[in-house]
């Protein structure tokens, strides 16, 4: 096949036009989509579009190790993206990710559920007290933090900061993001940072307690490879993923099913259905746009494309969501659809560890909100136009006005 049929021009490339992308990236993406592979100039790399293939590229770590992140910020950031466990490959990656993986099983998440519930609750007492909140800012942005503070046993006084850490930690880690202008602000935030991280992690070496830092600092005594720096990179990881991730989940859905009635009075009418709901969400409206950069390890044919050693390939998650030759009718959304291959959280070995955790907090979240106030609704203009985190790693709303009736 004709090399050139696999390089896209600024026309066809999705991501040429960022400011605008999340507006009609679906479309974007159905133009483009059988391609398999494609480069794109916008990103100076290889895109994967097509379902069948990102299972090959996933599964193929040696063939396509991660990309160390964030060459280009500034300290400590920079070390927090070379240490965290998604820009490390082998050894490294399966060191890191052992640290904690211990407290993201299903059956250690299970625990946690009436924690979270109470969290719900206190979350949605500004709905109940107002009757009207932004689904974002006053939900589904506090509500992982604050499950992540109670994780690592933080004082709750303390969230409002984490929330602001872990904004700047994804606009950090995000391709699209310019790392010069804000150095100062960056080299500010991380100073707070880890002058708090600092003092949490010497007073448990100290005070051991039942959370999640004192876990990491009591495996220096087996690790001794183990260092401040991997300590509080796996902690500012755990910030990063479970926190964006989980926003966009929780608003996403909640905008996905009051445009589609039908299947919110379903899910109303019989709340088991909600497994099945956020497992369909996670398809249709997925949290995250596109995974970390890889890396060619040698010249490599995926799909039809010739790719040589050294190109940089990305996965486009959204796109192989909505992969008709996998999905019937992909851009409807459909509690009850029959497929489920979904590749929101990713595939072999770094595959999203916070799955469980991610899809928990939904739950609840979905369950309280439309238990407590069964008849929400939005302003029209939002629910068409609805404005979007101007990111391209991942998708989620920057605000949604809802209003109890």
């Amino acid at each position: 096949m004709d090399a050139s049929n696999h390089i896209l021009s600024l026309d066809q490339d999705p991501f040429s036009e960022i400011a605008t992308f999340h507006r009609d990236c679906h479309a974007r993406y159905d133009r483009v989509r059988d391609k398999g592979v494609a480069f794109s100039p916008s990103f100076n790399a290889w895109i994967v579009f097509k379902h069948n293939l990102l299972h090959d590229f996933f599964g193929a770590p040696e063939s396509f190790p991660v990309i160390p992140m964030g060459q280009d910020a500034p300290e400590p950031a920079r070390t927090m993206l070379r240490l965290n466990m998604l820009a490390n490959n082998g050894e490294a990656h399966r060191r890191h990710r052992s640290l904690v993986q211990g407290f993201f099983t299903p059956q250690a998440v299970r625990k946690l559920e009436r924690d979270i519930e109470k969290i719900v609750d206190e979350e949605l007492a500004v709905m109940a007290e107002r009757g009207e909140m932004d689904a974002v800012r006053d939900f589904s942005f506090r509500l992982p933090v604050r499950v992540i503070v109670h994780m690592l046993g933080v004082p709750l006084d303390r969230a409002d900061d984490f929330s602001t850490w872990g904004n700047w930690l994804v606009k950090i880690g995000d391709p699209s993001f310019d790392h010069l202008p804000h150095a100062a602000t960056i080299e500010k935030v991380f100073g707070e940072m880890l002058d708090f991280l600092r003092e949490q992690i010497e007073d448990r070496e100290k005070s051991p307690k039942d959370d999640l830092i004192t876990h990491l600092v009591a495996q220096k005594a087996t690790q001794p490879w183990l260092t401040f720096d991997d300590i509080w990179t796996s902690i500012t990881f755990i910030l990063t993923a479970g926190h964006e991730t989980t926003t966009n989940l929780i608003s996403s859905g909640i905008l996905t099913l009051l445009k589609n009635p039908d299947q919110l009075a379903r899910l109303k009418g019989d709340m088991s259905l909600l497994d099945l709901c956020i497992d369909e969400l996670a398809r249709y409206e997925g949290p995250v746009s596109i995974a970390v950069p890889r890396i060619a390890s040698h010249d490599v044919t995926l799909g039809s494309t010739s790719i040589k050693a050294g190109d940089v390939i990305i996965a486009c998650l959204q796109a192989a969501n909505r992969d008709p030759e996998i999905f019937d009718n992909p851009h409807q959304f459909d509690i009850f659809r029959k497929e489920k291959s979904s590749i929101s959280f990713g595939y072999g070995p770094h595959f999203c560890l916070g799955k469980h955790l991610a899809r928990l907090e939904a739950k609840v979240a979905l369950r309280q909100l439309f238990t407590q106030f069964p008849d929400l609704r939005v302003d029209a203009a939002e629910m068409e136009n609805p404005v979007w985190q101007p990111l391209i790693q991942t998708r989620g709303l920057k605000s949604l006005r809802l209003y109890a009736s």
